[in-house]
């Protein structure tokens, strides 16, 4: 019996540890530290955001994470249970200069502008994204999505060589028909170069917020709020190389939600990679995670500009946006259908 108890205590303890949580707190002001941003050093994966208490359960097996935030920067540090003092003294934070004032938000303007005509340049007519998404409930798969956008006007705009699939889990779940799907439009829309006036919404944002300049990146924050963006530019070639922003720029109010369902965290992020006279979004990210009906759920889209040429574009098949939508539903129903 005593040997029962003896296992039965040691795997409480380790289920304890399993799910142990990380809290990143000022312990110097005593200020717990929300939305900071938590990645998996390793593959640069997403793992979340801290909550109102700047806590976030880190799985075990991530041995070093990335944290970022604006009251510190960027840091990489070893997974570690518990508090950890972002105040502490070390290396890096000893070292850590932060500016701010008009002359940086200057600075970050001027990058931004410049940025934005190089883009514009080298991105004339239809754009090619490979999409990849997922939608999950509780870490298990409901709808899959992978095709090919190609994104010209609201003429001749067309979802190709597309695949959609869902899983058991989609019959009468009444949470699945609240949450956000087929919005890859809108999510390629967070490339706030190819739009005038979501670029002109940024930089409004920009200009009534704080921006500091920590290491090598901007860090946009506004007063009262826990959301913040950061911008990494090339000092050289004075262009923006990657993005990072808490919540959506292109953001809309989920009209299915109902009183308690809410968004909790989220993230967009992305890579530009300049080749010659070529400047492009390398890569972009729009995840966020989701309490709906007391139960967690997941988005992930990954999108990838694509440089095609005129053969690949000639083996595109598809539809156009409307068209799309219509083969959305009908695919659904007919999946719903062979489940009864």
């Amino acid at each position: 019996m005593k040997n029962l108890k003896t296992v039965i205590a040691l795997f409480l303890l380790s289920q304890t540890i399993c799910t142990a949580q990380t809290q990143f707190k000022n312990c110097a002001d005593n200020t717990l530290l929300q939305n900071v941003i938590v990645n998996n050093a390793a593959t640069k994966e997403w793992i979340g955001n801290t909550d109102e208490q700047g806590i976030l359960t880190i799985p075990d097996d991530v041995s070093e994470i990335e944290a970022s935030h604006p009251t510190f920067g960027l840091i990489t540090m070893a997974n570690t249970k518990g508090t950890i003092c972002t105040d502490e003294s070390g290396d890096v934070l000893a070292e850590l200069v932060i500016d701010t004032g008009a002359s940086v938000t200057k600075a970050l303007l001027e990058v931004l502008d410049h940025s934005f005509d190089t883009y514009k340049k080298a991105n004339k007519g239809k754009k090619h994204y490979q999409i990849d998404f997922k939608l999950t409930e509780q870490k298990q798969p409901l709808e899959t999505f992978a095709g090919i956008l190609v994104l010209g006007n609201v003429f001749n705009s067309s979802f190709n060589n597309y695949t959609i699939k869902w899983t058991e889990a989609v019959k009468d779940n009444k949470s699945f028909n609240k949450l956000p799907r087929y919005q890859y439009i809108a999510h390629v829309s967070e490339i706030f170069f190819a739009e005038k006036k979501n670029f002109d919404k940024l930089k409004k944002q920009i200009q009534s917020s704080t921006v500091q300049h920590i290491g090598d990146q901007y860090y946009i924050s506004e007063k009262g709020s826990n959301e913040f963006i950061t911008i990494d530019a090339d000092p050289k070639t004075k262009l923006v190389t990657a993005y990072v922003n808490t919540q959506l720029l292109t953001d809309k109010k989920q009209y299915a939600f109902e009183k308690n369902d809410r968004q909790t965290m989220g993230k967009v992020a992305m890579n530009f990679k300049t080749i010659a006279d070529d400047y492009f979004v390398d890569d972009l990210s729009v995840e966020a995670k989701y309490l709906i009906d007391q139960k967690n759920y997941e988005t992930e889209s990954f999108i990838k500009q694509k440089k095609m040429t005129k053969d690949e574009e000639k083996k595109l098949e598809g539809k156009g946006v409307v068209g799309f939508a219509m083969d959305y539903v009908k695919q659904l129903d007919a999946y719903l259908n062979s489940l009864k």
